[in-house]
């Protein structure tokens, strides 16, 4: 289960998002505050996720999600804690990814995330996929330095592959912009503003 925001640049990553603390393990919750470059804009996204041993536990009511997530719902109180929870069907997502290095010290992850109608079709790969997105992540160690000539390799890998693959018409002009070397706000990752 995992709780997320998209947030503006000067309110990122403050949201009371951390889990219980049964589940501060390294294999159960993991959390992140990341710069989410589109194509055309970009934003701050804050996630936390904790990785349940029992994949088919409900959460029916306010308070099984104040158990997981303590601090994130300050208005749920005795008075509604046993109140019902809607959930609308999202489908199951499946996420296959890979991790390495490059240059001296950036880490990257490159991850597909993969959904699907029903958790069978997602544990076992067959059945139509619904939606899905590719991303790739980079990041140095706190107090390094960006190294510069990767994260403008990274850049022109990421719209490559926006002019080869995607088929939004945006999403074209903005690579093409960004090749054209058109500095605008929304397009590629700002070194001034990384966290």
């Amino acid at each position: 289960i995992d709780i997320k925001k998209d947030e503006e640049l000067n309110e990122k990553c403050n949201q009371p998002y951390w889990p219980a603390e049964k589940y501060y393990h390294n294999d159960t919750f993991d959390w992140k505050c990341e710069e989410d470059v589109h194509p055309c804009f970009m934003k701050y996204t804050m996630q936390s996720r904790v990785y349940l041993q029992d994949p088919d536990r409900k959460f029916k009511t306010c308070g099984d999600l104040v158990e997981v997530f303590p601090d994130a719902f300050p208005l749920v109180d005795e008075k509604n804690i046993d109140n019902s929870i809607k959930k609308d069907p999202d489908g199951y997502w499946y996420k296959l990814q890979w991790n390495g290095m490059v240059g001296k010290y950036t880490t990257y992850q490159v991850t597909f995330t993969i959904k699907y109608n029903t958790m069978d079709a997602a544990t076992t790969g067959h059945g139509s996929v619904s939606d899905g997105e590719w991303s790739l992540r980079y990041w140095v160690p706190e107090g390094e330095e960006w190294e510069a000539d990767i994260v403008a390799e990274f850049q022109d890998f990421y719209y490559t592959l926006i002019l080869e693959y995607d088929t939004y018409d945006d999403h074209l002009t903005c690579s093409d912009k960004f090749f054209n070397d058109e500095s605008l706000s929304y397009i590629g990752v700002e070194m001034d503003d990384q966290l």
